[in-house]
């Protein structure tokens, strides 16, 4: 996949995919990214395709519209038992299809249906492995997240600030230059003219 430094493109690309691969290639694109962008553009485009691939991952498991699809190019849709089997093993959906069907290629979806989100109980339930202190991961993540989100958001405001004021404090410098070129000449000047 060919990196784009438009991250509107990139935005359409993760909307429009019905790939999981695809997904997946998205993701170490914008992890790729990374600093390229202001905070808050990273920080939307890795939302938005981490939340494009939880789909996948746990899906709804009622008519969640995902397919198998074969390296021959033909596809299988999956079934609810199968959702229901991967929750039951509190394995990702993912995991568990493509150990289901070893010669699998891909996993595919309509791209309207992935605007449906993710199961998030599934999520949890999956996720919830408990760290020391007994936090939950996912509870840490969030919150760890949160303060970052929040950190960015105020160097985003930083680096706003200081592209409005360095302009204008250069300006100023350049000004004092000026004057002090001119107060140096007259006083040499003078200098010269005393001796």
């Amino acid at each position: 996949m060919k990196i784009t430094l438009d991250h509107n493109a990139l935005k359409n690309d993760i909307t429009v995919s019905g790939s999981y691969k695809k997904l997946l290639e998205m993701r170490r694109t914008v992890q790729a990214l990374k600093g390229s962008f202001p905070f808050s553009v990273y920080s939307d485009l890795q939302g938005r395709v981490e939340e494009r691939i939880k789909t996948f991952e746990y899906p709804v498991c009622a008519d969640n519209g995902i397919k198998v699809v074969f390296s021959n190019g033909l596809s299988v849709p999956t079934e609810e038992k199968d959702c229901h089997e991967a929750r039951d093993k509190d394995l990702k959906f993912t995991d568990f299809i493509f150990s289901k069907y070893v010669s699998a290629k891909d996993l595919a979806m309509d791209p309207g249906k992935l605007n449906k989100t993710y199961d998030k109980d599934y999520f949890r339930r999956v996720s919830r492995n408990i760290l020391a202190g007994n936090v939950p991961k996912e509870k840490l993540s969030e919150s760890l997240q949160n303060k970052v989100d929040l950190l960015m958001s105020k160097i985003d405001n930083l680096e706003k600030i200081y592209n409005e004021h360095i302009p204008k404090i250069m300006e100023n410098l350049d000004t004092l230059n000026k004057k002090m070129d001119y107060v140096y000449k007259k006083m040499v000047g003078r200098d010269e003219q005393d001796l």
